[in-house]
């Protein structure tokens, strides 16, 4: 287990190494319990060392926190569209985080179009209060350019003055800061942010 990143992974920048754990590959083929066993396994046994982190990219759903995959994990980012079922699917996802022990819940809302109402609309019609749910929103901007940069949307982030990469800068930000796990009779004060 001690090389499985450097074996397995792909060194993709000085600094990130990616290593993939597989997907269904056809229908009626069973379970992932095997794999996820070993994605567990895998995670469990890497050992932080200074700066370092894991990030831990799971498909859509609810089965990496059925399965504990995401126990351990100091900050969890649920990614949704804005329409009221992916914003309750994020919900959830943020209750079944906090169940699990994550500390930092972030929602990240992708291609929000400006004045478009509908994250007030749904807290509105929900009564669930994002800032009660999650330590932070950003709301990422229908960006245009993706789609010409695609597949090689990395390169976004060259666009310095779009809003688009002030957004996915911002959750880079909030990522990068350690995550405060004091109890509740802490003596500093937490604020709840909403970038843009």
């Amino acid at each position: 287990m001690d090389d499985v990143v450097s074996r397995l992974g792909l060194k993709v920048a000085e600094n990130l190494n990616l290593l993939v754990m597989g997907t269904v590959k056809q229908a009626a083929g069973g379970c992932l319990c095997a794999e996820n066993v070993l994605l567990d396994a895998t995670i469990r046994h890497l050992a932080l060392r200074g700066n370092e982190a894991i990030l831990l990219d799971t498909q859509a759903g609810m089965e990496h926190f059925g399965r504990a995959l995401a126990k351990g994990f100091g900050q969890c980012v649920v990614v949704a569209d804005s329409s009221y079922n992916a914003l309750s699917v994020a919900s959830h996802s943020a209750a079944l985080a906090r169940q699990s022990g994550i500390p930092m819940v972030y929602l990240v809302v992708n291609r929000v179009t400006p004045g478009e109402g509908r994250l007030a609309r749904f807290q509105l019609e929900s009564d669930q209060l994002f800032k009660d749910i999650f330590d932070a929103v950003i709301e990422l901007p229908a960006e245009p350019q993706l789609q010409a940069l695609d597949p090689h949307v990395a390169r976004i982030m060259d666009y310095h003055r779009s809003a688009y990469t002030t957004a996915v800068t911002r959750l880079a930000s909030l990522l990068n800061s350690p995550p405060c796990t004091c109890t509740a009779d802490h003596h500093h004060s937490h604020s709840h942010q909403h970038a843009h």
